[in-house]
């Protein structure tokens, strides 16, 4: 699971320097304790083709020049939140997303991941991944563009060995001084070595609130990042 997020930041000085950028194009800058991708948030994001500024973008990407977003949401479900990076290059995947991956590479703004890890009874324990002191961090995507507003997705791929402890799939996460290169992956062959190598350096992950995947919680607050202990670890970790 990789469609819960958190990104609490709201100096925008403090957005933008640690992001070696110069302008944040929005007065709005969304902050969530936690947000969940199908709610199709606002989200921060780098451009590829403007690495200058931070933008908005919708969590949920559709076709460029769509003229039926919610329909395509509706009908792809979670592969427009987030996209296997497996699938980019089979023959079947549609031209615009190939198109989208090797030109229009973008990077979300976050200071955490959620993350399930499923215990030995089968009970399902929520994971918060995140840098010390909650530090932002880019989480690689694709965008397309609609009339000038953005949407996109967040790219996964099978855990490396830290993520791996409690769950399958990861996305690529790094810190904000790697933005130009992933951005200069720019061939199949490119993302393919990266699968390989890619590592979460630098990140740490405690257990917190059921809450955050009860559909039925209100789970944006302060206490939804708190960490919760669990009996069920006491073997894991």
């Amino acid at each position: 699971m990789c469609y819960h997020t958190s990104q609490k930041k709201q100096n925008r000085e403090t957005i933008k320097n640690d992001f070696g950028v110069n302008v944040i194009d929005s007065d709005y800058i969304p902050t969530y304790y936690h947000v969940n991708g199908f709610q199709r948030p606002q989200m921060m994001v780098i451009t590829e083709q403007e690495p200058e500024k931070i933008q908005l973008a919708t969590w949920s990407i559709a076709p460029p020049n769509s003229e039926d977003i919610m329909g395509y949401w509706k009908k792809t479900g979670g592969g427009c939140v987030n996209t296997r990076i497996e699938s980019l290059f089979e023959a079947r995947t549609p031209y615009w997303k190939k198109d989208a991956i090797l030109g229009n590479k973008c990077v979300f703004i976050v200071d955490g991941m959620f993350k399930v890890y499923t215990a030995s009874n089968k009970n399902k324990i929520p994971m918060l991944v995140r840098r010390p002191n909650d530090e932002l961090f880019g989480v690689l995507g694709y965008y397309t563009e609609q009339g000038g507003i953005l949407t996109a997705s967040m790219l996964t791929t099978d855990s490396d060995d830290f993520i791996g402890q409690f769950h399958k799939r990861m996305t690529f996460a790094f810190e904000p001084q790697d933005v130009e290169y992933f951005f200069q992956l720019n061939s199949e062959e490119d993302f393919k070595n990266e699968i390989q190598v890619h590592q979460t350096r630098g990140f740490e992950y405690y257990s917190v609130s059921h809450d955050v995947i009860n559909s039925h919680k209100e789970s944006n607050r302060p206490d939804i990042i708190s960490k919760v202990d669990y009996p069920e670890l006491n073997t894991l970790f």
